[in-house]
């Protein structure tokens, strides 16, 4: 993964300036230990995208890195304040690991290869 630091390090920023914002619009109490497994979560996903396809040559980006994923991703990360079943621990856990995915995809789409549609 040749991009792994930064992937990682966005992934952090995101996961901790996104559960700050999670805690705001939720009203929900600011707690040091959930923003560490959320942001680690979100560090996670950050790397998945090349874990799944090594990035060993410049046109390694598949399904896994396409756009029509990081639709799902982005949905997936939003379902904390749309609502779920699941238990709020596991819906936050999940929603930061596809946050980071998706801020992953955001970094590759502003290179010059870009993200395919569908793979």
């Amino acid at each position: 993964m040749p991009n792994a630091k930064q992937h990682a390090f966005v992934g952090l920023a995101v996961g901790i300036t996104g559960y700050a914002l999670y805690c705001h619009l939720s009203g929900r109490q600011f707690d040091l230990g959930e923003a560490a497994l959320a942001t680690g979560a979100c560090v996670l996903g950050s790397l998945c995208p090349d874990a799944l396809e090594p990035a060993i040559h410049s046109w390694h980006r598949g399904a896994c890195h396409s756009v029509a994923v990081g639709g799902v991703a982005g949905h997936v990360a939003a379902t904390p304040l749309l609502g779920s079943e699941l238990p709020a621990l596991e819906v936050l856990l999940l929603s930061f690991f596809a946050l980071g995915y998706f801020s992953h995809l955001a970094m590759d789409a502003r290179t010059p290869r870009c993200l395919p549609l569908f793979g």
